[in-house]
Parts: C-alpha cells; sequence; structure tokens
C-alpha cells in the first residue's frame, strides 16, 4: 500500500496526502522515498503550479515513525551501514526534500494540522 495520495483536483495542481493516520502519519524510510519520488515527478511537469502537500485523519505528521526506529535498534552493525547508506544517499531526509523542492518550479503549500513534530516543519519551511 502507498504512503501516499496524489490527486489533482484542477489541471495545474497537485494534492499530495500523507496518507498514514493510523500513526498520525508519521514518517518512515518507504514515507520519505515516496515524497521524494512524488515532487520529483511533479517537479518535472511543466504546466504544474501548485502542489498542496496534507495529511490525512488527525495530524499532519507526528515526526518520525516509532516503529521504524525501534526497527534501527535492533539492526546488526552492517544492517545499520546499509540502512544509514540508503538514508544518505542524498545526504538526509531533509536535503533530499530541499533538493526535490527545489527542482521543482511549482508552488507548496502545506495543509497543516496539530502534532506535528519539529522535524516535520521542514516540510512546512520548504513549501513556503
Amino acid at each position: 500500500m502507498s504512503t501516499l495520495e496524489i490527486l489533482r483536483p484542477r489541471p495545474h495542481v497537485a494534492e499530495v496526502w500523507l496518507n498514514r493516520p493510523e500513526v498520525r502519519n508519521a514518517f518512515n524510510d518507504g514515507v520519505i522515498a515516496e515524497l521524494t519520488a512524488a515532487f520529483r515527478a511533479l517537479g518535472a511537469e511543466p504546466g504544474l503550479r501548485a502542489i498542496v502537500l496534507g495529511g490525512r485523519g488527525k495530524a499532519f505528521c507526528a515526526g518520525a515513525d516509532l516503529s521504524w526506529m525501534a526497527r534501527m535498534a535492533g539492526y546488526t552493525w552492517d544492517e545499520n551501514r546499509a540502512d544509514a547508506a540508503a538514508l544518505n544517499a542524498a545526504a538526509s531526509m531533509n536535503a533530499r526534500a530541499e533538493r526535490a523542492h527545489r527542482d521543482q518550479p511549482s508552488r507548496c503549500l502545506t495543509i497543516s494540522r496539530s502534532a506535528q513534530s519539529s522535524s516535520v516543519e521542514t516540510f512546512a519551511i520548504l513549501c513556503e
């Protein structure tokens, strides 16, 4: 199941919805990868003027998924290095999001509700 829902309500507008309401849209490696791919793909569309980023459910995004963090805590040295290398492929989640945002010419707006973490403020900052 995809962690994102992408809608096209109007010809020049895309909506990207975090769709993990059961964990308050907390991000994990899958969400990070899907957001990066979505913003790169949308950024390649020349007629797109706006991207609206929101979260389904009660919260925009609660930050990092605790299950993902707990799973990572049990990684062996090699698994940890492999995971770190995969996440470091574009320097960090923030760098990947910034690069995807910088590369796309569209205006990004966030729909934010309470229960968002400081790490999620990156999305809002990048969308301003």
